[in-house]
């Protein structure tokens, strides 16, 4: 039995490399993000999808597996607990294929349902927390001491963020982590973050036009505090990885420019644009099919870097 999982852009890829094995009779079952919301389309290329979280589900592919019994689907009807989850067979990768192989996830879901964003639909809408000694036992496990955590905001919650710090300053680790621009506010926790050696954050700014924020219901970020947020992080020695998105429906030349402009000026030591993306199982991608603005169904275009719709 072969199981496959997929982002949108490597969806492509990964139902080629379905149809190989089902042409040698394997049985295959795939999931992730993009299966979960198009499973018809994955199931051309596999025998069962799983959509949402696995961990709930698994036991049972294997037992309807090991009858002869498997479904064409499957789905949890609830959120997978984070408690001892099994620390991933890392030694099964080849190090020099990967940028790192030491990403570690502490937090599940988030609550802010940006237009743009799938993480709250497949995750769930509200953050869920892997006990913080269940994270440092993995991380005892790593080759190395640089880590990246995944999580999509590594401070959600405030007081368990603190215990997670807190363990990981006696680690001796050098790491890095997304986070909303709100932790410039929080003069503690960056302290206790560049104590236990936290070395750059990504950021999600992705516009300095407050009405492309708006209509990306992500009117939480204050475009006319981001310079000053910027410095403040800067000040405890953290790297800031500024992320913007370009072609909201808001967007236009000027405002475009402008945003490009001002990123330049905020002292950012890196920083990405990305062309607005309508990824399946989004609230763009779902209003761009219903106004027909999509022009391009190629998955593997679907890495930021390709226009694939129709801007307003």
């Amino acid at each position: 039995l072969v199981g496959v999982t997929a982002y949108t852009n490597s969806a492509p890829r990964a139902y080629e490399i379905a149809d190989h094995f089902r042409k040698r009779h394997v049985p295959v079952v795939m999931g992730g993000i993009q299966t979960s919301h198009l499973p018809e389309e994955a199931l051309q290329h596999c025998d069962s999808v799983v959509i949402g979280e696995a961990e709930n589900v698994w036991p049972q592919v294997m037992d309807d597996f090991s009858r002869g019994t498997l479904k064409r689907t499957y789905s949890s009807d609830r959120l997978a607990s984070l408690e001892n989850l099994p620390i991933p067979r890392r030694n099964l990768l080849n190090p020099k294929d990967y940028v790192t192989v030491n990403t570690v996830q502490t937090i599940r879901g988030c609550p802010h349902s940006c237009s743009f964003c799938s993480v709250t639909r497949f995750n769930g809408g509200t953050y869920r927390c892997r006990p913080i000694e269940d994270v440092i036992r993995e991380i005892e496990t790593l080759p190395s001491r640089n880590i990246f955590f995944i999580d999509d905001n590594i401070f959600s919650r405030r007081q368990r963020s603190r215990e997670l710090l807190e363990g990981l300053s006696p680690l001796g680790v050098r790491w890095g982590s997304q986070s909303t621009i709100a932790i410039a506010d929080d003069p503690e926790m960056l302290e206790l973050a560049a104590k236990s050696g936290c070395i750059g954050l990504a950021v999600g700014l992705e516009s300095f036009c407050r009405e492309s924020l708006q209509g990306a219901r992500k009117a939480f970020n204050h475009p006319e505090h981001f310079y000053r947020s910027i410095e403040k992080i800067r000040a405890y020695g953290i790297l800031v990885w500024g992320s913007f998105v370009l072609g909201f429906d808001q967007d236009d030349e000027l405002g475009l420019e402008a945003t490009i402009q001002m990123a330049k000026r905020s002292r950012l030591d890196f920083a990405c644009f990305n062309f607005l993306t309508p990824l399946p199982g989004t609230e763009v991608y779902e209003r761009f099919s219903r106004e027909g603005r999509i022009r391009n169904t190629n998955w593997s275009d679907y890495n930021m870097a390709n226009l694939v719709f129709r801007p307003k």
